[in-house]
């Protein structure tokens, strides 16, 4: 994914929709050289749910990465004017996707492309998740869909050798 991505997008930030794939969001940030972070749900009631963008500390080893500072923050304020692309594993009906999306919109992000391991994508996933102002869509072929557009296929031959 992250080789997918490299010539795609120049001032980008890496975002997961959740602490669960934060793991994954952040090796992909670091191959890209870029900045990551995720969004948490803070539960304020019984029925009252807010997503926010969370600060996250950075680490990169790189000597290549001079203009990224070794554990600089990350804020709410670094996704304005940004690329944004919302790294996750699975993506089923785009709920958590659609909610990410108008967030950094409402922050500023210039542009939203989402990318996904596995597509499931049901329901209208895709329109919503384009509706909602993504301006990509992409997963890997591990399921077969209209958005399959990174293929695993040399790299699973390759482990297989």
């Amino acid at each position: 994914i992250a080789e997918y991505l490299a010539d795609k997008v120049k001032n980008h930030i890496i975002i997961a929709p959740d602490k669960g794939a934060l793991g994954f969001a952040e090796e992909i940030a670091e191959i890209l050289g870029c900045n990551c972070t995720y969004m948490s749900k803070i539960r304020l009631g019984p029925d009252k749910v807010e997503t926010r963008i969370v600060d996250v500390q950075c680490d990169f080893d790189s000597e290549d990465l001079d203009k990224v500072k070794k554990d600089s923050k990350v804020n709410i304020d670094s996704v304005a004017g940004k690329e944004a692309i919302i790294i996750d594993d699975i993506i089923a009906t785009g709920g958590t996707i659609v909610n990410a999306i108008g967030i950094l919109k409402e922050h500023g992000a210039k542009s939203v492309d989402v990318c996904c391991v596995h597509p499931v994508l049901v329901n209208d996933a895709v329109l919503k998740i384009m509706a909602a102002g993504a301006r990509d869509l992409s997963s890997t072929d591990t399921l077969t869909s209209d958005v399959s557009s990174i293929s695993l296929a040399k790299l699973i031959a390759d482990a297989l050798r």
